[in-house]
């Protein structure tokens, strides 16, 4: 079939005999080996710019990085009662430690506001010295 344009195909013609192997033994074979290119190193894929700017779109709200900061701050005294409420049962703190240790490593953000960033700074300071009670770091 003939495709001229858009919206426009030729004439469709039948299709011709095929023709058949000539012995029951034939068999495929790659007439020249030499020929056969190397292989091509692949190259990482750009990254979406529809996505960057709707991430830089997202980053730029105060509002959600307000949200944000909140967020991790109660998450982080959340994992604080759960390492003290370990202690007083006598149960294995290394979970709950663990969990301290990762929310510790993404706790610190700039939300944008004075009063919110010394209330975290306050809340990283506790996780830190609750972590070296226990022999532990805050990795960042």
């Amino acid at each position: 079939m003939l495709i001229v344009g858009p919206g426009k195909a030729g004439n469709v013609t039948a299709a011709g005999r095929t023709r058949r192997a000539r012995g029951a033994g034939t068999a495929f074979s790659l007439d020249d080996a030499a020929d056969v290119a190397e292989p091509t190193r692949t190259t990482a894929a750009a990254p979406a710019r529809a996505l960057d700017g709707l991430l830089m779109v997202q980053e730029a709200d105060p509002r959600e990085r307000r949200r944000r900061a909140i967020a991790r701050g109660r998450m982080a005294l959340d994992l604080l009662d759960e390492v003290k409420l370990a202690l007083m049962a006598g149960a294995n703190l290394g979970p709950a430690l663990a969990r301290l240790e990762q929310a510790a490593a993404t706790l610190r953000e700039n939300s944008g506001e004075p009063g919110l960033e010394a209330v975290i700074d306050a809340i990283e300071l506790r996780v830190a010295v609750e972590l070296a009670k226990h022999g532990r770091s805050v990795g960042r």
